[in-house]
């Protein structure tokens, strides 16, 4: 039983951190794409995603 908890205690940071990985990452937002828009994962799909996320991003101007 003492085993179990201590595994679960090494277990659950790691489990968060590679959550927060993918994440930030946009790899979440990848999945999350695929799911509304009901597409297959494809290299050309990655790349609209990308060209789509970076655009946006770089296209807002910024102030001071």
């Amino acid at each position: 039983m003492a085993e179990a908890y201590r595994l679960a205690l090494v277990c659950q940071p790691a489990r968060f951190t590679l959550e927060l990985l993918r994440e930030l990452s946009d790899e979440r937002a990848y999945q999350r794409h695929l799911a509304v828009h009901e597409r297959l994962h494809s290299a050309e799909e990655w790349r609209n995603f990308s060209d789509h996320r970076l655009k946006a991003k770089y296209s807002r101007t910024k102030c001071c």
